[in-house]
């Protein structure tokens, strides 16, 4: 048996990717779900970055991007990753403003992907 350790290395590389993808987007799906629609802004709202928070807001309603582009070189790189929502009610939401989520949207989320 050989070893050959770029190409595992490699193989690790692309694990740890896809690991980390499918838990960003396993998250999001779960938030989204839990978010409160009345216009639907702020459902549309979530979004994933990495290395540093984006700070911009979605202009609309409707429904999220769910299969948002990762930039994969990022998550090689172990950057932080960022879920956010920046609808400046967001926070109000979270913690019980609306009937719809009244235990809030990320708590919850949290708790059920440990």
């Amino acid at each position: 048996m050989s070893f050959h350790p770029p190409m595992v290395k490699n193989q690790i590389r692309s694990k740890w990717s896809q690991a980390v993808r499918k838990t960003v987007l396993d998250a999001l799906r779960l938030v989204v779900e839990k978010t409160p629609v009345d216009t639907g802004h702020a459902r549309m709202n979530w979004y994933p970055s990495f290395g540093q928070p984006d700070f911009a807001e979605i202009s609309g309603t409707g429904q999220p991007n769910m299969s948002p582009s990762m930039d994969m070189a990022s998550i090689e790189r172990f950057e932080p990753v960022f879920l956010q929502n920046n609808v400046p009610y967001i926070g109000a939401l979270e913690y019980g403003h609306s009937t719809q989520a009244p235990q809030g949207m990320v708590r919850l989320t949290i708790r059920e992907m440990k």
